[in-house]
């Protein structure tokens, strides 16, 4: 399918000013420096019925300016908005359909089938990538060709696309993974090969697919990098997003994808305490997600498996001011985390 150049990008369907809705914002390049093409990357979006949010996700895509991408859309047959978005902007995607799929894996799956990147993304369709992110992450992988998974820096977002907070990951560590799941999705990207060598998204999984990529990856000796600068992507947290409304199921499905992955892997790279490691990692984010609602007893139940599958926990000083601080009400617990993402945003926030 042939694609509109960006230069000629329509104005957006909603009134808005600012990042990605001025066409003026996207960045263009005519090659490296070192002379080479600008490689090939392939960002997928799986859509249903997210059409208040779905033209930021695109125009957040397009507005790149990017020479040499390839953009799908794959929506799962909405019957909000959404066709008509991605109907305003298919001249500058590379293709796009609207039918009945099997849930989010799937539709994302069926882009990759699709893709003919050497790197990959998937981009979900209430999130955003940060302007100039793409040239990023094609410098990055460029000045290291043998990289397999790399992410970077996202921000929180809320319903309103204001920033809440900043996520900033630590380098990369097999026990950290395992122990919990620090990398942002919607500013990760991928070689080829690692989707292909995982046998792309397990679609059994509905909540926690990405930290299953991810741990069989890693499983699988395949290298990681935190791609250092500002923030790649914006992750939108709001009442309908699965990461703040499920993170009880969470937690049940990454004990289920721990156990599927674990009793794949050669015992050589997959030992006991590494399993328990991982299983802890569910019960950590529902302590955190219990946490966040107020819900301290049930937090401390939760933080009271972390230390029992594994007890390394005991001196890890974020689960002990979690656990004390479950003691709290919700309104003090509220008003503590407005002071730390303060904090964080003006520690990370460029002058």
């Amino acid at each position: 399918m042939s694609v509109s150049p960006i230069r000629e990008l329509i104005s957006p369907l909603c009134s808005r000013t600012g990042w990605p809705w001025d066409s003026g914002s996207c960045n263009v390049f005519s090659g490296m420096s070192n002379g080479r093409s600008w490689p090939h990357i392939t960002v997928v979006t799986p859509s249903f019925n997210q059409g208040q949010y779905l033209e930021e996700t695109i125009r957040s895509v397009l507005l790149q300016g990017y020479p040499n991408l390839e953009y799908i859309v794959v929506d799962g047959g909405s019957t909000d908005s959404s066709v008509e978005v991605i109907t305003h902007y298919a001249p500058w995607i590379t293709f796009w359909v609207s039918e009945k799929d099997k849930g989010q894996t799937d539709a994302i799956n069926k882009g990759f089938a699709r893709a003919t990147g050497t790197i990959l993304a998937w981009l979900n369709s209430d999130d955003v990538y940060t302007e100039g992110a793409l040239w990023a992450v094609a410098k990055f992988f460029s000045a290291h060709p043998d990289l397999d998974i790399g992410y970077g820096a996202c921000r929180s977002l809320d319903a309103m696309s204001r920033c809440r907070a900043i996520h900033v990951p630590s380098e990369f560590q097999l026990k950290r993974l395992l122990s919990s799941n620090f990398i942002a999705q919607p500013a990760t990207f991928f070689s080829r090969q690692a989707l292909d060598a995982v046998g792309g998204l397990n679609q059994k999984y509905h909540f926690a697919f990405d930290y299953g990529f991810w741990m069989k990856a890693a499983l699988q000796g395949r290298s990681f990098a935190r791609i250092p600068g500002p923030p790649l992507a914006g992750f939108r947290t709001w009442q309908q997003s699965k990461s703040e409304a499920s993170f009880e199921e969470f937690m049940r499905e990454t004990t289920a994808i721990v156990t599927d992955i674990f009793e794949e892997a050669p015992a050589s790279v997959a030992s006991s305490s590494m399993r328990n490691l991982a299983l802890s990692s569910g019960w950590r984010f529902a302590a955190l997600g219990y946490w966040r609602n107020g819900q301290g007893m049930e937090a401390r139940r939760c933080l009271r498996q972390v230390l029992w599958l594994a007890p390394c926990h005991i001196l890890d000083l974020k689960l002990l001011l979690l656990y004390m601080s479950s003691f709290l009400s919700v309104e003090v617990i509220s008003s503590l985390r407005k002071i730390k993402q303060s904090i964080n945003r003006m520690l990370h926030t460029p002058a």
